[in-house]
């Protein structure tokens, strides 16, 4: 009997997941990423998030207009994916308080994402980057130019 490598992966995964049950979900879930701090600067009219990690995580980012029904103010927000929170990390929301961002909040949405939002007081205009040392994301919103009247 003639077995292709794609039957071969297939079947070893099959064995392995008999073999270790749930080891083998508890492995994945001890190489997420780490949220280990979060911190802010606020200045004129832009606030930039910083968002300390450890270990590698995927991320992607969402507006979300206010939501007068349930009192929430416009949003942005960071999903970090695989990811928990780290022990040091506030539960509650923190008050910024600037003409910009009202607070930020950040939570364990499920097992593998940390979600960060951040309420704002107005619509803001919103950028993710990275920087590599040290390893952090780091969220920058502004207040978008002023509409031209005519």
């Amino acid at each position: 009997m003639k077995i292709s490598s794609r039957s071969f992966l297939f079947w070893v995964g099959i064995t392995l997941t008999t073999l270790l049950g749930g080891d083998v979900r508890a492995a994945k879930i001890r190489h997420q990423a780490i949220v280990e701090r979060v911190g802010w600067e606020v200045s004129g009219g832009s606030a930039q998030i910083v968002v300390s990690v450890k270990g590698a995580v995927d991320f992607s980012s969402h507006t979300a207009p206010p939501d007068k029904a349930r009192g929430l103010p416009p949003r942005a927000y960071v999903d970090l994916k695989p990811a928990r929170l780290g022990s040091a990390i506030a539960r509650q929301p923190i008050k910024v308080e600037d003409g910009l961002v009202e607070r930020i909040r950040i939570g364990q949405f499920d097992k593998t994402t940390v979600r960060i939002v951040v309420d704002l007081r107005q619509p803001a205009l919103f950028d993710v980057r990275t920087a590599a040392n040290p390893p952090r994301l780091i969220l920058s919103l502004r207040q978008p130019p002023p509409k031209a009247s005519g």
